[in-house]
């Protein structure tokens, strides 16, 4: 994040203090988001923030001349580590919530990180 927009985050976390949550306040869409499926994920970092890409594995079109499936980027999404930290909190919530209401574990799909 570049150091005028972190600045700007900071000085809006500053101003919410006393005045309660960040899901308190009302939401609106940007006219530019968009909605993407993924069914694989690429974190990358540097010193200021945790880079999460998302992508999807797709299976070779070979009227394209593909022979083997490759990784299609879809979106990027770049986060100070505090956010990332939040993130996966709240993650780890929501899977364990779900697991509970479900009565069962997710199954963990394999992973190229260790």
């Amino acid at each position: 994040m570049p150091t005028k927009q972190r600045a700007k985050t900071d000085e809006i976390i500053m101003k919410m203090e006393g005045h309660g949550q960040v899901t308190d306040l009302p939401t609106r869409r940007s006219d530019d988001f968009v909605a993407v499926h993924a069914n694989g994920t690429r974190v990358s970092e540097n010193f200021y923030d945790a880079i999460i890409v998302f992508n999807q594995v797709v299976p070779p079109d070979p009227s394209q001349g593909d022979k083997v499936p490759y990784v299609l980027e879809c979106a990027s999404v770049s986060m100070s580590w505090e956010h990332l930290q939040a993130l996966a909190d709240l993650l780890n919530k929501r899977l364990k919530l779900y697991e509970e209401r479900h009565g069962q574990k997710i199954r963990r799909l394999p992973s190229d990180e260790s």
